[in-house]
């Protein structure tokens, strides 16, 4: 079971990493599923099964949060001389 969060986990990362909100609502869905599938198969309790299925999406997602994050913070910015949003400019003008 520690495989399996750890995958969700790695799965997530990736996700965040290139998609974005829309990509692991259907990923989560399937970790759930899938644990879900092979905790029954394997004979597992239910309260197991449940338990690994609740932590394989909770892992998919902190992972998906992380590659978000890192996405984030390493995307190139616009460069500060051309900010569209100065109003500076637009005042110079009007003094003149």
């Amino acid at each position: 079971m520690l495989e399996a969060l750890a995958l969700a986990g790695g799965l997530g990362f990736l996700l965040g990493l290139r998609y974005r909100v829309t990509a692991v609502v259907p990923a989560s869905a399937a970790a759930a599923v899938l644990t879900t599938g092979t905790g029954y198969l394997g004979g597992f309790e239910l309260w197991v099964v449940v338990l690994a299925a609740f932590g394989s999406v909770v892992a998919l997602q902190l992972g998906y949060l992380a590659g978000l994050l890192l996405s984030f913070f390493t995307a190139p910015r616009a460069n500060s001389d051309h900010d569209l949003g100065s109003t500076e400019r637009y005042w110079a003008d009007a003094k003149d």
